[in-house]
């Protein structure tokens, strides 16, 4: 329902721009801003009862079991040290895509007899 909601505004905001019905697009661009907007909302909305009953249910299993869980030193390490190695990965492919882009961006540049 709420995805044929937002495929009608769309289709009424190119419309309206195509006939230059500024006041139609606008009302249509605020509806899907609203759209969007009721959207996050709900999501924030399940996530937190998602996250609710995932801890009272960890909390169920953990109090009938009698024990409890707890963090060793050796355990935040390796999380940090995971982390750390997930971060160096992500910068490499981020500086190898800056540098395609710079590339590609002084390439036409370089060659002033290209199409451009």
């Amino acid at each position: 329902m709420a995805a044929a909601i937002v495929v009608v505004l769309t289709v009424v905001t190119l419309v309206a721009a195509l006939l230059e019905a500024w006041w139609l697009a606008v009302t249509a661009i605020c509806g899907l801003a609203g759209a969007a907007l009721l959207a996050a909302l709900d999501v924030d909305r399940r996530m937190r009862l998602l996250a609710r009953e995932t801890r009272r249910e960890v909390r169920r299993e953990l109090g009938a079991s009698g024990e409890r869980y707890t963090t060793t030193l050796k355990e935040l390490e390796a999380l940090v040290a995971a982390t750390q190695i997930l971060n160096a990965q992500l910068v490499g492919r981020l500086d190898r895509l800056q540098g395609s882009i710079e590339q590609a961006v002084e390439r036409p540049r370089a060659d002033p007899t290209a199409d451009g």
